[in-house]
């Protein structure tokens, strides 16, 4: 694009990108903004060992509900993709995520409600992207 010089930001995933890509290349970044940056790093070598053992303190329903869902994060799958697949049975979940917002009033928090699911039930984009870039990182 000619680009020489840039002021470069990322969102979320968009901040790993951009922090990868400033590392990279220095020369060409005046000024980096990240906002909500998506921090991954290399995992601890003893990862498993905790997971195993935070996982293994729940309850039963709970443990299996875990593990069904860590399932889930491998590439090209996440475990937004198994809310979606329940459909308009997963509002119940956004019901129970939009009552922590005690401020906003009943029509709002079903507007917030109606809203996340119509964004749920789209496919997913960076949620993938996710998936693989910490496939990478991981591995």
């Amino acid at each position: 694009m000619g680009i020489e010089k840039m002021v470069l930001s990322g969102h979320s995933l968009g901040g790993y990108v951009a922090t990868k890509y400033a590392v990279k290349f220095p020369l060409s970044v005046i000024s980096l903004v990240l906002i909500s940056p998506a921090a991954i790093w290399p995992a601890p070598p003893d990862l498993k060992e905790i997971m195993e053992l935070m996982i293994n303190n729940l309850r039963f329903i709970q443990r299996n509900m875990v593990k069904k869902i860590a399932n889930y994060w491998t590439p090209g799958k996440t475990p937004l993709q198994l809310l979606r697949s329940f459909g308009r049975v997963s509002s119940i979940a956004l019901n129970r995520y939009t009552k922590m917002f005690k401020k906003l009033t009943e029509d709002e928090r079903l507007d917030l409600k109606e809203y996340l699911f119509q964004i749920l039930m789209k496919p997913g984009t960076g949620e993938l992207a996710m998936s693989y870039v910490l496939e990478k990182v991981i591995n």
